[in-house]
């Protein structure tokens, strides 16, 4: 193996092809193309590399796409070099190609190291760019609103958290008082007030999710018990109405769509004014009836 090699499909083909020319005994198994597939698109990042420099100064390029790509090509190439294991005719493992092979694993690792510190520096400038954070304010605004009628108290917060992240990351960089930044910032913390006001109104009805299976009637009383409120509309009998429906008839049947429909009208009637933590439950009641009327 020479002295000096780079990260290069061009040196990885010369150093590969002397040991096994001159292998002895001969080289019989390889996974030697796997690995050129793989170093051709790092090798192009480390002839790229002062380009990538010059773009992530300016937080020009994509994390979630461009900078991951990169990051992915090259963790790749790391998995295809420590597997590599060249066989000699002799049935054992070639000394030359596997320090070649380790030889590269440290070139690979390195640019990997110069790759994330890029990926940091990127990131730090599009923490400062007005019209990004400004665009990511309104995205995570519009995913709070979203997240405000989910099905489900994960859903929620996630977007709680997801919204507090971007917060303290406008923060950070002191772009919450900014002219063109200070508006959508303000609405999105107002937002996720409201929502952290949500969840806590939940309650004992983050941990509550009506099994479909079960005895939904028993569960939306046991829910309601643990809430400290009582079953206002008489839902509870409509849940067993249903439940009595499908076990009569078979799926799809009018009586069944019938019972189902009464369940959803109820539920309907009563998201008006309804506190957070029932209207998550109800929510989820009337996704499973709906799965019955389309049956």
């Amino acid at each position: 193996m020479p002295a000096t090699v780079t990260l290069s499909a061009k040196d990885w083909a010369v150093c590969a092809t002397r040991a096994s020319r001159d292998a002895v005994p001969p080289i019989v198994a390889t996974t030697e193309s796997k690995l050129l597939d793989a170093m051709k698109p790092v090798a192009r990042q480390v002839r790229d590399l002062d380009t990538l420099k010059q773009r992530a100064a300016t937080g020009a390029i994509e994390e979630e796409t461009g900078m991951a790509r990169l990051i992915d090509e090259v963790v790749a190439l790391r998995d295809a070099l420590r597997k590599d294991s060249p066989i000699s005719a002799d049935g054992c493992e070639h000394d030359d190609m596997g320090n070649l092979a380790a030889k590269f694993l440290q070139l690979t690792s390195a640019h990997e190291g110069k790759l994330r510190k890029l990926s940091a520096v990127n990131l730090a400038a599009q923490a400062r760019d007005v019209m990004r954070v400004v665009k990511r304010l309104q995205a995570q605004a519009a995913a709070v609103d979203k997240a405000a009628g989910a099905d489900s108290f994960a859903a929620v917060e996630a977007a709680f958290d997801a919204a507090c992240d971007q917060s303290r990351g406008v923060q950070m960089v002191g772009l919450d008082d900014d002219l063109q930044v200070k508006a959508d910032f303000d609405l999105l913390m107002g937002k996720a007030q409201a929502l952290g006001n949500t969840m806590a109104a939940m309650g004992s009805w983050a941990e509550e999710d009506p099994d479909g299976s079960g005895d939904v009637a028993a569960e939306w009383e046991a829910a309601n018990q643990d809430a400290g409120r009582t079953d206002p509309s008489g839902l509870t009998a409509l849940l067993k109405a249903a439940k009595q429906a499908v076990a009569d008839n078979s799926s799809g049947s009018p009586p069944i769509k019938k019972a189902m429909q009464d369940v959803i009208d109820d539920i309907d009637q009563q998201f008006g004014g309804l506190e957070a933590g029932p209207a998550m439950y109800l929510r989820q009641l009337k996704s499973g009836a709906q799965l019955h009327l389309k049956t």
